[in-house]
């Protein structure tokens, strides 16, 4: 969708988000991540999922 296009002009402007399934000795593990692209910084970050 952002064609490895990954440069933001502006706040807001572009976002992008992964979910990493991780498995331990205790069962899975859920890293999800959203990062505004312009400023670079993780905005969100769980290690729970919901399944709605």
């Amino acid at each position: 969708m952002l064609g490895q296009n990954f440069t933001a002009n502006k706040p807001n402007q572009k976002w992008a988000g992964n979910i990493t399934y991780l498995m331990t000795s205790e069962g899975w593990l859920y890293l999800a991540v959203i990062i505004g692209l312009y400023y670079w910084l993780v905005f969100s970050l769980s290690d729970w999922l919901v399944d709605e």
